[in-house]
């Protein structure tokens, strides 16, 4: 037999949980000293504790547990844990990611007003491109990284075997599906050269457009793309002009594995009013 407290370490549970549960009635003592009240229990009873914990992480109420303790056999309870567990580990994710895109924005903002850019108005002529689109759900301009890397090797790939040359660089243009997330879609100026349109590869005639543009060098990220495109916003403000549309990322440089020397220009739309 143990005592309140040996047994409360062996438990995982505090001294004050195992009265709390005595005094609910879900969890009695297997003897009790009738003349200093000392609690006694049983390594046998350790099941019973584990269930009435397991249940309680569950989300359950002493009240909604209580009739359950016993009639789940262990298997149904093993089953009921695993999806709690699962659900458990999606929500750590999600928070991770909440938690990412928190400090990526702290950091968008520390950067935003001490990072001086040379900005440049420019004249894009409309173009023919061989696109990759990345339909990816829910993605965004913090998630999309790992998803646009592999298309550009991947469009890469298929234009050379196709033997058709890039005319630009590669660049992706951005589809907003919602306030929170967007399509970009890999892309490259094929000129006047035949795209093998196939199940992944797609032709598009991009508009010519009026862009606030500027460069960037090293290695791309939101946390640097992010602060860029606010001062291309605030300068077409300053000077009168209005967005027209998701900007367009043009990079030059290795996307290969641990590539680095960078150099990528963001073209804002932007128009008159």
């Amino acid at each position: 037999m143990f005592s309140i407290g040996d047994f409360a370490r062996i438990g995982g549970v505090s001294v004050r949980t195992l009265r709390y549960y005595e005094e609910a009635g879900l969890f009695i003592p297997a003897a009790v000293d009738p003349t200093t009240g000392y609690r006694s229990y049983s390594a046998h009873q350790l099941p019973r504790l584990h269930r009435i914990v397991a249940l309680k992480d569950l989300g359950l109420s002493l009240r909604q547990l209580a009739p359950l303790l016993d009639e789940l056999s262990a298997e149904q309870l093993r089953g009921m844990l695993l999806l709690k567990r699962a659900e458990l580990r999606e929500q750590l994710a999600e928070d991770q990611r909440r938690l990412n895109r928190v400090e990526s924005r702290l950091r968008h903002i520390e950067k935003e007003d001490h990072m001086p850019v040379d900005i440049v108005m420019k004249e894009v002529p409309a173009f023919r491109a061989a696109v990759i689109r990345c339909a990816q759900p829910d993605l965004d301009f913090y998630t999309m990284g790992p998803v646009v890397q592999p298309a550009f090797l991947e469009l890469s790939r298929r234009l050379q075997v196709a033997d058709v040359r890039s005319v630009g660089p590669l660049f992706v243009f951005y589809e907003p599906v919602s306030e929170e997330h967007l399509i970009p879609n890999v892309a490259v100026d094929v000129g006047d050269q035949s795209v093998p349109v196939d199940d992944l590869i797609t032709e598009v005639i991009l508009p010519a457009i009026t862009a606030a543009t500027t460069v960037h060098r090293g290695r791309p990220g939101h946390d640097s793309i992010g602060p860029l495109y606010a001062q291309l916003a605030r300068w077409a403000e300053d000077h009168g002009y209005s967005i027209h549309g998701p900007g367009r990322d043009l990079f030059i440089g290795p996307f290969e594995e641990g590539g680095s020397d960078f150099v990528t220009e963001h073209q804002l739309p932007i128009y008159k009013d």
